[in-house]
């Protein structure tokens, strides 16, 4: 017997990590925002609270079956993410 996943499979998983990373992270979130809303995507957004948040977040993401995982920040919050999805 399967377990019935959590979350719709179309619907994308978002990190925004405002402190971690590239400069222009708000107008960059802005953009990608307005192009998710321009397709029809569907997403579910979550905001990193420190360093250390960001890979239980996209782990949290994963265990609840989101395929699509979406990481706004820098090179370090992007590792940390694979990383919390290599541990789900």
């Amino acid at each position: 017997m399967v377990a019935a996943r959590l979350n719709d499979r179309r619907r994308w998983g978002i990190i925004y990590c405002p402190r971690i990373g590239a400069v222009n992270k708000i107008k960059k979130w802005r953009e990608i925002r307005s192009y998710l809303v321009e397709k029809g995507v569907t997403y579910d957004y979550i905001q990193s609270e420190d360093y250390g948040s960001v890979e239980r977040l996209a782990c949290m993401l994963a265990d609840n079956g989101y395929e699509t995982i979406v990481v706004v920040g820098g090179d370090g919050a992007l590792q940390d993410a694979v990383n919390g999805v290599m541990s789900s």
